[in-house]
């Protein structure tokens, strides 16, 4: 019951980006099914607005806010409620840390760019998602002593992975755009 619970909550996560892609006209490549429950993957974020890409980022965990107001006005179960109740927060609460590429580091990422080139907000959401990561890997090896729960080094894990990857794809881009620059500026005899 508990992880159809969860699973629920996800997919009103993931309806909220759906919802709001589609208000803004933004394409995205397909829904993903994956360990965590449902996914909108391969937004078309070119020449999106930095407040539109905010919008989208940051709706699933607003559909889960809306989720919890709503179930408070029904005549459910208490015990249901609370199951309800506790499981949106939960995928609110970690889908908005600043962690790249969650949303709320893609939100972090927005935010810099009003300041910074897309590069330097990168490169300062990954060192920002780092830290908060290390202060989280602290804090899950307290809380699994704790609480003994196996699901939190998963969690853990997971996060490092999602930490990981992203940076290997930003590293990649910026080889890419730096081997595209070295070649928009050879001399033209050598061009092609």
């Amino acid at each position: 019951m508990n992880y159809m619970i969860f699973l629920f909550s996800i997919i009103i996560h993931e309806l909220g980006h759906i919802f709001m892609s589609k208000i803004l006209n933004v394409q995205f490549g397909k829904i993903k099914l994956g360990i965590l429950g449902f996914s909108a993957k391969e937004l078309d974020l070119t020449g999106i607005k930095k407040r539109s890409k905010i919008l989208i980022f940051s709706s699933g965990a607003i559909f889960n806010l809306l989720g919890i107001f709503l179930i408070l006005h029904t005549n459910l179960s208490s015990f249901l409620k609370e199951q309800i109740i506790y499981s949106n927060l939960l995928i609110a609460i970690f889908n908005l840390l600043p962690i790249v590429p969650l949303d709320g580091g893609n939100v972090l990422v927005c935010i810099l760019e009003y300041k910074f080139n897309f590069r330097k907000s990168m490169r300062i959401a990954l060192f920002i998602s780092k830290i908060f990561l290390i202060f989280l890997s602290f804090l899950y090896c307290i809380m699994i002593l704790i609480i003994k729960n196996i699901w939190l080094v998963v969690l853990f894990v997971y996060l490092w992975i999602l930490y990981i990857r992203e940076e290997r794809r930003f590293e990649l881009y910026i080889k890419i755009h730096k081997r595209y620059e070295e070649l928009i500026n050879l001399p033209k005899s050598l061009k092609l």
